[in-house]
């Protein structure tokens, strides 16, 4: 399987999960949009939705596409990563919270004349905090790191990896 066919193959699928996600019934569920602006530093076009699931916990969702070249350097991905969260104040989606990560990614980079291609995939644990700007605007700081596993070819990586990384601008439809 090509490179670009595996990248649509991983889009469509992160379409289809979306598109799934969608379905979900929102009987007075809170449902917002986010977008990472770290992301956006790197060219690294991302949204992301995050839906309650209980007073306490959420299922956030978010995935991302880069094509940036710097020189002799560049990097390609496209990355999916669904987390659930546990939100430690009454007002869920508000200050405090700890989750547990997937990461999916194919990724295609080139640093110091050493190229890697091939795909990743991680579980890990993050935390932050989300202040409150108004009724329907949050800024979100958030961090994880765990295990990651990445395949190029014929090898195959195992690591401790820091797996996201976040500055969101988060706005709340419902």
């Amino acid at each position: 399987m090509t490179s670009s066919v595996r990248i649509r193959s991983i889009v469509s699928s992160v379409l289809l999960v979306f598109c799934l996600c969608a379905a979900i019934p929102a009987q007075a569920q809170r449902i917002s949009l986010k977008t990472n602006g770290l992301g956006w530093l790197t060219l690294s076009p991302n949204v992301g939705a995050e839906f309650r699931l209980s007073r306490h916990n959420t299922l956030n969702l978010e995935a991302s596409a880069g094509y940036l070249t710097l020189g002799k350097r560049y990097q390609r991905h496209v990355m999916f990563t669904p987390e659930i969260r546990h939100w430690f104040s009454a007002r869920p989606q508000a200050r405090f919270f700890c989750g547990a990560m997937l990461l999916g990614a194919a990724y295609k980079v080139k640093i110091n004349d050493n190229p890697h291609k091939g795909l990743a995939m991680g579980v890990g644990v993050t935390g932050g905090y989300s202040f409150v700007l108004d009724k329907r605007w949050s800024l979100e700081l958030t961090a994880g790191a765990g295990y990651l596993h990445r395949s190029e070819k014929k090898k195959h990586y195992n690591q401790l990896f820091p797996l996201k990384l976040g500055v969101n601008i988060v706005y709340i439809l419902k």
